[in-house]
């Protein structure tokens, strides 16, 4: 297992010692979540192209027997049933978790959808009523890049998981255009943990079944060999050379997301070459890649120089207009940058916290804008001439802006 970044061995056994101990009934929170028949944590992702294709996963205890997705594009046209295929999720694979250690959970790709059409579906199981779950709706990618598009990047939560949940939904009420979000991993604060993504999808259900969920892998969801669990809670899919599904790219209009993980350190050199070329194959995009381990952080404790050393001359050889990251729970936004110095057409990086754990900065030239102790959301919008970030706190108060063109 790679080891997290910024964490010491000791940490990691003293993370083993107090989690892992069956009497450690503070790491528990199972019964708070407890699953049933009826499916519920419905999470969608891309697993393909955004136009024609969507994934969905969900939960449901043991008993439940919804197999399949019900899909009903807009009238007059039939629905029709996609086939899911259902795991069980035994936490104690990972660790001891009380309550509720064993659910399933099913994942199904939607393909063959149109290009920016709104669908409704659900998990389904059509001879058990007490079994189907709640209709859904979602909308697929623009045909073309000439229409804008909204989208979300959230930074770490680790901590005070239930009200980011909360403040993630009320966020994406407040932004209705907003057509997928992007998450730069520490999603959670114990990657093997279970119940840690039961309170992440329990306060924000609508946005999660509604808004396409990109999440990225970060130290945390490592520990414990917490990778392994990332990859079942999300219907991933990826042709990178981390694990299953860790490494990602799509095209949503004029935008191309290039996902990496930044915590194999194994794989740095060659995500490098991987990332080189899926940057190449879309010119004439705006290119925006999220990792979790800034290049710049805002702090010399996190001194970011293996990622630094393994994809700036890449990011910034192969045109990444932005870079998303997380990782030193502090907001900051570079001015462009190439090599380490002010470059009009250079690169911006960005650090951002989504949740309530928070340290400090220190002065840089190259920080265009920072701000501690405050947890922020970033509202991104690309059309073909202009790329414009504003950054808000999650009362929808905007506390950062930039722009780009062409």
């Amino acid at each position: 297992m790679p080891r997290p970044h910024g964490l010491s061995r000791l940490s990691v056994v003293l993370l083993v010692a107090v989690c892992v101990v069956p009497q450690a009934g503070a790491c528990s929170r199972g019964a708070k979540y407890p699953s049933s028949v009826v499916p519920d944590q419905v999470v969608l992702t891309f697993s393909g192209d955004p136009r024609t294709s969507l994934a969905v996963s969900w939960r449901q205890s043991p008993g439940g027997t919804a197999d399949r997705v019900e899909v009903r594009p807009p009238e007059p046209g039939p629905s029709r049933t996609v086939d899911a295929t259902c795991r069980t999720l035994d936490s104690r694979e990972w660790m001891t978790v009380e309550g509720d250690p064993v659910v399933e959970r099913c994942t199904a790709d939607l393909t063959a959808l149109s290009a920016d059409t709104e669908y409704r579906y659900r998990p389904a199981d059509p001879a058990r009523p007490d079994a189907t779950g709640a209709w859904h709706r979602f909308r697929t990618a623009p045909p073309t890049d000439a229409d804008p598009v909204t989208f979300l990047y959230l930074g770490d939560v680790q901590k005070g998981i239930p009200e980011w949940s909360s403040r993630y939904q009320a966020a994406v009420d407040r932004h209705p255009q907003a057509r997928f979000t992007i998450q730069v991993g520490d999603l959670v604060n114990l990657g093997a943990r279970r119940t840690d993504y039961d309170a992440v999808f329990g306060g924000a259900v609508r946005a999660f079944a509604t808004v396409p969920f990109v999440p990225v892998l970060g130290n945390h969801e490592y520990f414990l060999g917490g990778e392994t669990l990332f990859e079942r809670q999300f219907a991933l899919s990826g042709g990178g050379p981390s694990g299953p599904g860790h490494c990602r790219s799509f095209d949503y209009g004029p935008v191309r997301v290039v996902v990496l993980d930044s915590t194999s350190d194994k794989t740095l050199a060659a995500q490098a070459a991987w990332l080189a070329a899926r940057l190449d194959e879309r010119p004439d995009a705006w290119k925006i890649v999220a990792f979790h381990h800034p290049v710049w952080p805002p702090r010399s404790l996190f001194a970011g120089s293996e990622v630094r050393e393994a994809w700036m001359a890449t990011l910034e050889g192969h045109g990444a207009h932005l870079v998303l990251s997380g990782h030193d729970h502090s907001y900051a936004r570079t001015v462009p940058l190439r090599a380490g110095q002010p470059a009009p057409d250079g690169t911006v990086y960005m650090v951002a916290v989504a949740g309530s754990k928070s340290y400090g900065q220190e002065a840089s030239p190259r920080i265009a804008k920072g701000i501690e102790g405050t947890p922020t959301y970033q509202v991104i919008t690309a059309s073909r001439e202009r790329l414009v970030l504003s950054t808000r706190t999650w009362d929808g108060a905007e506390v950062d802006h930039w722009e780009r063109g062409r």
